[in-house]
């Protein structure tokens, strides 16, 4: 339903839409779908005793102040949010459910217990795909061209043992085995500084958690996408 709703908004532009009153009425309310797109900045505040995680909107360089005020996330997947009379899309396909959870909370906390896990899981793919600000910790960016590796290897296969048939029909699964044997595998990867990634990463960056003194999250990059550490507030 997502990706068909996704679809429908795509195509909306400047046509007429209308929220549905509480009455019945199918032209209670006009909204009008906003030319350009809005940006999200996620931010992480961590100090001795959690972190504290949410995200600011902007929309053509100014502040979007969506909080309390009746905003409705309505696709996900990408989100689209109804904030007044105006209809808002977002850059880089940001997940509504992430913006979901602040439409009436300032903040998340996360406590200090179960913070390694929670940056492991959710805070490093939130870094690889989106723009993050961060306070008690180290974005670390590094950014690499891709050389593509060729390996190629001999193909080695099990010979399974010979199988009786019903009716005393031969088996011919050993002789298909024996005419893979003396072929040559051929697997196409490509190396950013110590990483390699095969040609089905789909991702722009790889992401990585040090837990040293300070936390520190490490980011190797490819193309021209580069992520860095902000301490400005959006």
């Amino acid at each position: 339903m997502d990706e068909r709703r996704a679809q429908i908004l795509d195509l909306i532009g400047n046509k007429w839409l209308f929220i549905m009153g509480n009455d019945g009425n199918p032209v209670w309310k006009r909204i009008y779908q906003t030319p350009e797109k809005a940006t999200v900045l996620f931010h992480f505040r961590r100090n001795e005793s959690n972190t504290h995680y949410f995200p600011t909107i902007k929309y053509a360089g100014e502040k979007l102040d969506f909080q309390y005020k009746n905003a409705l996330i309505i696709c996900n997947e990408p989100a689209w949010m109804i904030l007044g009379e105006k209809l808002y899309s977002f850059d880089k396909k940001v997940d509504g459910k992430k913006l979901r959870p602040f439409l009436n909370k300032r903040f998340i906390e996360i406590p200090r217990k179960v913070e390694e896990t929670y940056y492991q899981k959710f805070v490093a793919p939130l870094v690889a795909d989106f723009d993050v600000s961060a306070k008690g910790f180290e974005i670390r960016s590094a950014r690499f061209n891709a050389v593509p590796v060729l390996t190629f290897s001999e193909w080695h296969s099990a010979r399974p043992a010979a199988l009786a048939l019903p009716g005393g029909e031969a088996d011919d699964t050993e002789d298909e085995v024996a005419g893979d044997e003396g072929k040559i595998l051929f697997d196409l990867s490509f190396r950013y500084g110590k990483f390699s990634f095969g040609t089905d990463h789909s991702t722009d960056a790889n992401v990585s958690l040090e837990k040293q003194k300070n936390l520190t999250f490490s980011t190797e990059l490819s193309g021209t996408r580069l992520l860095r550490s902000r301490s400005s507030v959006c």
